[in-house]
């Protein structure tokens, strides 16, 4: 697989003629990551992008993404609010670092993570595709977002408790 590299450099102040022409062209191509940065050029305040994507046959030769899942479908409401904290933990953490989605968690791991309440270093090593190195970096995040979770659904409980 040879990436091709796409530098687009868009003033602030632009008009949506440049912006379309970029949305056409991340439409029209296999994209593996954006990169972006807002630069001063010449006075000027711009976005500089840099795409980086597979053309043509190389985009074709790629196999065909799974089908997705709708993991509000799959998972209990609870189970899916947890989730839907993880996921939101997850993309600021990825434009933190610069980074796919998927590098911090994909979201198979965040299901199960939700589905299981793992809350534990050692539970999470046991979430296929969860190594050393994702433990090193997210494991406190991900086990404060469990905690907080449990937490929150506790004090609900204990009021519904206290009012009936």
């Amino acid at each position: 697989m040879k990436a091709n590299f796409k530098i687009v450099t868009i003033p602030i102040s632009t008009p949506d003629d440049l912006v379309n022409e970029l949305n056409q062209f991340v439409q029209t191509h296999q994209i593996i990551k954006i990169s972006k940065d807002l630069v001063k050029e010449n006075e000027q305040t711009c976005w500089c992008f840099l795409i980086e994507y597979l053309s043509g046959s190389e985009a074709k030769n790629q196999s065909k993404p799974k089908s997705k899942i709708d993991y509000r479908e799959v998972l209990s409401p609870e189970d899916f609010t947890l989730y839907a904290q993880i996921r939101d933990w997850r993309k600021k953490t990825a434009e933190k670092e610069g980074v796919a989605l998927y590098s911090v968690l994909t979201n198979e791991q965040m299901a199960r993570i939700a589905e299981d309440k793992i809350n534990s270093i050692e539970q999470l090593k046991n979430v296929d595709g969860i190594g050393e190195q994702r433990i090193k970096k997210y494991a406190g995040d991900i086990i404060n977002i469990l905690k907080k979770f449990v937490d929150e659904k506790n004090n609900r409980e204990k009021n519904k408790k206290q009012v009936s």
